[in-house]
């Protein structure tokens, strides 16, 4: 992570990285906009993947329908 300062600038490059790091970092924040409500849904599908639900077609199936949910998010 790279700070400026008014910017910070994420480096990701695994699951771990994003729930030990990135994840905690937004949840110290209280957004009370749609950002938040995507936020919460990128936390579950983050959290079912390091469950390895995505190696299920059920898993995945719910994973997919949690993306289609995001409206600010977008994962690429």
């Amino acid at each position: 992570m790279r700070q400026s300062e008014d910017c910070y600038v994420w480096r990701v490059s695994s699951l771990k990285d994003l729930t030990r790091t990135v994840i905690p970092f937004f949840d110290k924040f209280t957004y009370q906009t749609q950002i938040r409500a995507d936020f919460e849904l990128f936390k579950q599908i983050v959290e079912m993947t390091n469950n390895k639900h995505h190696l299920t077609i059920e898993g995945l199936q719910q994973i997919v329908n949690l993306k289609a949910a995001l409206k600010v998010f977008q994962i690429a």
